[in-house]
């Protein structure tokens, strides 16, 4: 009960410091503006209507009265001025290509994100096609205009709406009557425009298309229009490279190349395409996966998939894997213990199949196995990079710095994958603030501030070393202290009362009992945190 309750508290705080990242509020005016949350860097003035960050926080629209505009939240530079009725900041008309539309007396132009209009506002539909080429259409008519990033004319062409075609060089258009056809960026075809209904997937092979004749299926025809997959299919989708799942109308799934050669046979089984493996995903036995290569080669059966682990450890940015898909299989199709290996895209083993869990976060991290109930730490070569075997064992956001408690102790330590020889057990309990790193260390009942590296800042002891508070940042920003406020803490466990503030470098700084109580229960050991293994 303590751990689910910790976990709730931590996701909790995590949400709500992220739903009102930097957003305050003038008492006396009312209006809002933007601060950064930790030093108190004032981004934005105090003179808004409203203030909503937006892209993971990068961007940052405003309204006063009922106009609106958009600045750059780390900066606080004027991107689009206040002066228009709507801002645009979706994925379709190129907010991940660095544009936002903008709209003023109902008709739109478009802005980049380094505050130059580059499309004047007299458009009835507007959108960024790739970063270089822009397209917009005036009202009520049915040509398409296509621009260069600045905005330079570069070619019309009948045309209702556009997209991004088969790759980086081509646009599909779409008409009126939703006949398809493709250009290229200098408004030049791609491929004869016979084929009716047709999406091409790869400048080879038209999707979902026939010569004549309206389509009520999919299939799959050549350049020339000859048939590859007879249209008779329910759904067919292009996964690369040249390859096709293809669905029929009994919802038997296959996989086929690009000269309609089935690779994976039509089954009822789900299958699925994960980068460089497709899966075949068990009716009802979650252990009995099957993964394929491109070629349709099984490089494992009785499989448990997973791309990379989320539920390990809570990280803001949550880190992805660059190249290559992992996987855990289990030998014997169910969870017998130590069956659990892992495993390299292309079924190369990099740990064979003798632990009961395995742990697996991200390339830049190390790889947590657990047998017999003790963990030890290896690397995607499936090479042991520290010796010895750990009761507890967890990663930080530092893919460097783990903490945990050798089998046989009960105390804690860090760990440094580039010295593991230097790691000292000494402590009673470690938790990690994941939002910035820094630890809080209790020995002997009394809780000591460590830095990222593990390397303790301050040598006082306290009754209890926490997150701060919403009300601690505004105190600490209130104070001028200039420094990072990234723990607070008290000295007596009692409410309301005095607390302190460290700044990066572990210096404490005295403050006055808050108004609202924030003053938590010391935090449990690190072991009542933790469920138990198997």
């Amino acid at each position: 009960m303590k751990y689910l309750y910790f976990a709730f508290f931590a996701l909790f705080f995590i949400q709500n410091l992220s739903a009102q990242y930097g957003v305050e509020t003038d008492p006396l005016t009312g209006k809002k503006g933007l601060v950064d949350p930790i030093d108190g860097r004032k981004i934005l003035p105090f003179e808004f209507d409203n203030v909503q960050p937006w892209a993971s926080d990068t961007l940052v629209s405003v309204t006063k009265g009922k106009l609106k505009g958009l600045y750059g939240e780390k900066s606080g530079r004027l991107l689009i001025p206040v002066a228009y009725d709507e801002i645009d900041l979706s994925w379709q008309t190129g907010s991940k290509l660095g544009y936002a539309g903008v709209k003023k007396d109902g008709k739109l132009g478009l802005y980049n994100f380094k505050g130059k209009q580059v499309l004047p506002t007299q458009y009835e539909y507007v959108r960024a096609v790739f970063a270089d080429l822009l397209v917009a259409r005036v009202v009520g008519d049915t040509v398409l205009q296509f621009f260069d990033a600045l905005g330079k004319p570069l070619f019309k062409t009948p045309g209702y709406t556009a997209w991004p075609g088969f790759d980086n060089n081509t646009t599909e258009i779409i008409r009126a009557d939703n006949a398809r056809y493709f250009r290229n960026k200098k408004g030049q075809t791609v491929f004869p425009e016979n084929i009716s209904f047709g999406r091409w997937t790869d400048g080879k092979v038209v999707m979902c298309a026939n010569i004549t004749g309206k389509v009520t299926n999919h299939g799959l025809l050549s350049w020339s229009g000859d048939t590859i997959l007879p249209c008779i299919y329910d759904h067919i989708i292009p996964v690369p490279p040249g390859r096709f799942l293809v669905k029929t109308t009994d919802r038997r799934i296959g996989m086929v190349n690009e000269k309609g050669a089935f690779l994976i046979p039509l089954e009822t089984k789900q299958l699925i395409s994960e980068g460089h493996v497709f899966i075949r995903r068990a009716e009802f036995d979650r252990y009995a996966d099957i993964v394929y290569d491109t070629d349709g080669n099984v490089l494992l059966e009785k499989v448990n998939f997973v791309q990379y682990s989320t539920n390990r450890l809570y990280m803001h940015p949550m880190p992805v894997p660059k190249s290559g898909i992992y996987f855990l299989a289990n030998k014997n199709g169910q969870y017998t213990g130590n069956s659990t290996g892992f495993f390299n895209a292309d079924g190369k083993v990099i740990l064979p199949m003798e632990y009961s869990d395995i742990q697996f976060f991200s390339e830049k991290h190390a790889i947590l196995a657990l047998s017999k109930g003790a963990y030890t730490i290896w690397n995607l070569q499936g090479k042991q990079v520290v010796p010895g075997r750990f009761e507890h064992l967890k990663f930080c956001t530092d893919p460097n710095v783990l903490f945990g408690v050798p089998e046989g102790s009960e105390k804690w330590g860090f760990v440094h994958l580039d010295k593991p020889g230097e790691a000292r057990f000494e402590y009673d309990a470690i938790n990690n603030f994941l939002w910035s790193n820094y630890f809080s260390v209790m020995v002997n009942k009394q809780y000591f501030l460590h830095a990222p590296s593990g390397k303790r800042i301050n040598n006082e002891g306290f009754v209890y070393i926490g997150v701060p508070g919403r009300e601690h940042y505004e105190a600490w920003r209130a104070a001028g202290k200039k420094g990072k406020l990234v723990a607070q803490g008290t000295r007596v466990q009692e409410y309301n009362s005095p607390w302190v503030g460290f700044d990066e470098k572990g210096k404490a700084y005295e403050f006055k009992a808050l108004e609202e109580d924030l003053m938590f229960e010391a935090p449990p050991m690190i072991e009542e945190l933790i469920e138990e293994k198997d």
